[in-house]
This record gives C-alpha cells, structure tokens and sequence, in this order.
C-alpha cells in the first residue's frame, strides 16, 4: 500500500463519487476516500486495474473478486 494522502483526489465519478484522497495502492487496484453526493454520505471507492494481457477466463475471475469484495464491504458498511 502507498501512503495516505497521495495527489489524485478531486476527481468526480459518474456524476455521483467525488473522490477527495487516495488511501492505498495494491496489486488489483487504488482505494479512494469519497463522498457520495447521492446519499450524502462518506464512502471508500475501489478503482480496480484494468489488464488487458490476460486470457478471458482470467479476466472473469478478477471482474467476479472485486465484485465480491465490493459486496463484502457494502454488508459490513449496512450491517
């Protein structure tokens, strides 16, 4: 993971995610800190790598854990 904080926050997401700081950087993906201008409320948004060097099969297996992960996180964020 980078460290908190990094330039990049300010950007907007279908006109809905305003992403105001970078929290961390892995293998799959960037973590921002974020508001939704919808329900008003602080989120986390998942912006996940995009490869386009891997076979199909491969493709569907990552698209199908970061939907799981966002899953996972919207229960416990609602639970």
């Amino acid at each position: 993971m980078t460290s908190r904080g990094e330039a990049g926050g300010g950007r907007l997401i279908d006109d809905r995610y305003f992403l105001t700081e970078r929290l961390g950087s892995g293998a799959m993906g960037t973590v921002w800190a974020g508001f939704d201008r919808r329900v008003g409320r602080e989120v986390a948004v998942k912006e996940a790598f995009v490869r386009t060097d891997l076979d199909d099969a491969t493709h569907r297996a990552r698209v199908e854990r970061v939907l799981r992960e966002a899953k996972a996180a919207a229960r416990a964020a609602h639970g």
